[in-house]
């Protein structure tokens, strides 16, 4: 229940696309135990199959490789800002003042009749066939909640960061792509969901130029932190998905790479 309620805390993620794409992705989630129960369930809809990463009861999807088509993982988005969250916050009650906006931003997403983003990408990983089919409903299709969306194809050029919030967007192109909880293209005020979330960027933005490694050992802090849950690296193009669970900063899983 609470996989599906919260579909995740914080999360980095980074995409080379200067030759084939390979993306890069953390995931920070408070909730123990998520690094020693992580599967890769393979899955396939109309377009082909696809790997789900996440865990058996999660409705929607976050994190997915389609091999020879996409890779595309969900960010956390800022929280709205509200007068009980900020105070919280001032006196330095920072879980609380999340829930304060967290309760605050509830009412309309439960009123929309919009996909939530995990679902979304669950639709997407069935039906897309291919990075600009994906690119397009990341883009257009309208959302109960905000996300920030990284997504890579499997030519060189083929990668986009989309934030999204129920109503707009704004997209960010290029080689060389990161993207953690915050908002870096469209102007909406908000709190990060997570523990230092320009930092991280930075970090990712540091490692993306240096060149992609194959393997996990660029899991440093602080995109390795005391949230990490999983790491993986994703090139659809060649089918290829190296990924490993975590607690925190211990591994608590043996290094898988499928394809």
């Amino acid at each position: 229940h609470l996989l599906n309620l919260s579909y995740e805390w914080g999360c980095t993620c980074g995409a080379d696309a200067t030759a084939a794409p390979v993306m890069l992705r953390v995931l920070d989630w408070d909730l123990p135990g998520l690094g020693e129960t992580l599967c890769v369930i393979r899955q396939r809809g109309p377009a082909g199959e696809w790997w789900h990463v996440g865990w058996p009861g999660l409705a929607g999807a976050i994190t997915v490789l389609a091999p020879g088509r996409f890779a595309i993982a969900i960010n956390q988005p800022p929280l709205p800002r509200t007068r009980a969250g900020a105070a919280l916050r001032r006196v330095g009650a920072r879980v609380p003042g999340m829930l304060a906006d967290w309760l605050a931003a509830r009412p309309a997403a439960w009123r929309s009749r919009a996909l939530p983003p995990a679902h979304l990408l669950r639709l997407l990983a069935d039906e897309a066939a291919d990075y600009d089919a994906a690119l397009a409903r990341l883009r257009d299709t309208p959302l109960a909640a905000g996300a920030t969306f990284t997504l890579i194809g499997t030519r060189p050029g083929e990668a986009a960061v989309i934030e999204r919030t129920p109503t707009r967007h704004a997209l960010r192109g290029g080689d060389r792509l990161a993207a953690t909880n915050h908002w870096e293209s469209l102007p909406d005020p908000g709190a990060p969901r997570w523990r230092e979330s320009r930092p991280r960027l930075s970090a990712m933005a540091a490692l993306l130029d240096r060149g992609v490694p194959d393997g996990l050992h660029w899991l440093r802090p602080p995109l390795l932190n005391a949230g990490t849950r999983l790491a993986a690296v994703m090139r659809p193009a060649a089918g290829r998905l190296v990924l490993a669970g975590y607690a925190g900063e211990r591994r608590v899983s043996g290094i898988l790479t499928l394809g």
